[in-house]
């Protein structure tokens, strides 16, 4: 697996994948810290891979986007704590219908759209 590889699909799926398979991870001060230094170790490596070759590559770029991921869980996670007042449910497989977790379907899909296309929008915007 090369470099490149590895960055894209880390710099993408990683915060992302967290909160599908793992999500009590993103609650936990413990985790959170880990996953926060994992998450500037990733973009300290994109630096110097930036650095090092002197181009800006797509998925070099891609590897700032744990840092963004968390960030925007956290924005979330804290709005969503003081509009609803508790922690998010997993919603991920539940379709039957329950007027009470109504925000936290909404809360999960605005995360995972905006933690997959926010990285892809910012490494366009390097690109250009």
């Amino acid at each position: 697996m090369t470099l490149r590889l590895f960055s894209f699909l880390f710099g993408l799926l990683f915060v992302p994948g967290v909160f599908i398979f793992r999500r009590t991870a993103l609650n936990e001060k413990n985790a959170r810290r880990i996953i926060f230094v994992i998450c500037t170790i990733s973009a300290l490596l994109g630096l110097y891979s930036i650095s090092l070759n002197g181009i800006y590559s797509n998925s070099y770029i891609l590897l700032f986007s744990p840092i963004f991921s968390f960030s925007l869980f956290q924005a979330l996670f804290y709005w969503f704590l003081k509009k609803v007042g508790r922690q998010p449910k997993e919603t991920h497989m539940k379709w039957y219908t329950d007027e009470n977790l109504w925000w936290d379907r909404a809360f999960n899909l605005a995360f995972l759209i905006c933690s997959l296309v926010t990285p892809l929008f910012v490494a366009h915007l390097f690109m250009t």
